[in-house]
């Protein structure tokens, strides 16, 4: 009876490492398909994650303040 037990539970770690990894794929996968019909709070969701990816990428205040200082620095060494 043991002996079952312990198949059962290999049986079921393997439906589990197997099983869980392909049904993930499939998923999103199919939901991949089907984002040509994207509803509003979906586009809206994307719209707001790309502005927020351009805000992340465009130099802040501070790193405009310090580029302008070593440009001035250079050009008064150069003037000497």
């Amino acid at each position: 009876m043991q002996v079952l037990g312990q198949l059962f539970v290999v049986l079921v770690v393997l439906l589990v490492l197997v099983g869980l990894p392909v049904g993930i794929i499939f998923a999103i996968t199919q939901g991949r398909l089907q984002s040509k019909h994207d509803s509003p709070a979906r586009s809206a969701m994307g719209n707001a994650l790309q502005e927020l990816d351009r805000l992340i990428a465009r130099p802040s205040v501070e790193h405009k303040v310090e580029a302008e200082e070593q440009i001035k620095a250079v050009d008064e060494e150069g003037s000497d």
